[in-house]
């Protein structure tokens, strides 16, 4: 439907009148343009074989995740001798942003505008749905790929952002330090989900940077 032909034939059958429609029949006459069967069997073939790698790339994905965090508990959390340690609060390795009311802040024209990255985005990517802002804010509220993002309102869930730059949305923190490394404050935030939720919840001051 994105093919030229089928816009040239939609727009040849509109009409004149004031409310411009296509009908269902006049739309099933549209003669489709397709490759023979054994091209298009070899291209589902490649696409397919796409679709395995990508979901066995995911599965390796969280299997490395699922071990990298067990030993990061082990040596940060579980370790017996980590009495010997200092002790800080989390709010003292990380800094925690809170995103912007981006309903607030509508694009003024199609060049100065980004994608919003909310709850939704955060678990399927920037779509044509994705809602737009202008990108005349301040850049602490822009969320490059690799930024770690945290989701504490409805769904609770850590990630590294893995997409195009977007502006952070209210309920979701950009998690950022400029001591520790990021695979750290990751890993530590991911096993502080408990206590960190009745922190959000029982403060007052949730807004800003913690």
């Amino acid at each position: 439907m994105r093919n030229r032909d089928w816009t040239e034939f939609v727009n040849g059958a509109l009409g004149g009148s004031a409310q411009p429609n296509i009908n269902a029949k006049q739309m099933s006459d549209f003669r489709l343009k397709l490759p023979p069967l054994k091209v298009q069997q070899q291209i589902a073939e490649i696409l397919s074989s796409f679709d395995d790698k990508i979901d066995l790339l995911h599965r390796q994905n969280k299997t490395l995740e699922s071990l990298s965090l067990t030993l990061f508990r082990h040596t940060f959390i579980d370790n017996p001798k980590r009495n010997e340690w200092e002790e800080k609060p989390l709010s003292e390795i990380a800094d925690f942003l809170n995103g912007l009311a981006c309903q607030k802040l509508p694009p003024q024209n199609e060049i100065n505008r980004l994608p919003v990255l909310k709850i939704k985005e955060l678990r399927e990517g920037i779509t044509e749905s994705s809602d737009w802002a202008t990108s005349k804010v301040d850049s602490k509220y822009i969320v490059q790929n690799g930024d770690v993002i945290f989701a504490w309102s409805a769904s609770l869930m850590v990630k590294v952002w893995a997409g195009e730059k977007c502006i952070l949305n209210q309920h979701l923190f950009k998690v950022s330090s400029k001591e520790y490394p990021k695979w750290f404050y990751y890993f530590l935030v991911l096993v502080s989900f408990g206590k960190f939720y009745f922190y959000c919840f029982s403060s007052s001051h949730n807004n800003g940077t913690y």
